[in-house]
């Protein structure tokens, strides 16, 4: 994970809403495998958030895991 204090985005790059943010996501190839990266604005600051999609990790527990941080930020707990 990445904390900046400018705003972020990634370039081509899609969007969704996760807890009511927008977020935005892509995915690259290499030879190491497939990464998954997401990034959104909070209060000031850019959250960007980076996953190998592999051994278990999958897109829907990278969403999971950005949504269990943003419920943080805005101090509403993991639930």
């Amino acid at each position: 994970m990445e904390i900046h204090t400018m705003k972020n985005f990634l370039a081509d790059a899609q969007s969704q809403l996760i807890e009511g943010m927008a977020v935005e996501y892509g995915q690259k190839e290499t030879d190491s495998g497939t990464y998954a990266f997401y990034s959104f604005n909070y209060d000031d600051t850019a959250y960007t958030t980076t996953f190998l999609l592999q051994n278990g990790m999958t897109t829907e527990a990278a969403v999971d895991f950005n949504r269990k941080l943003i419920r943080l930020l805005k101090g509403q707990g993991e639930s």
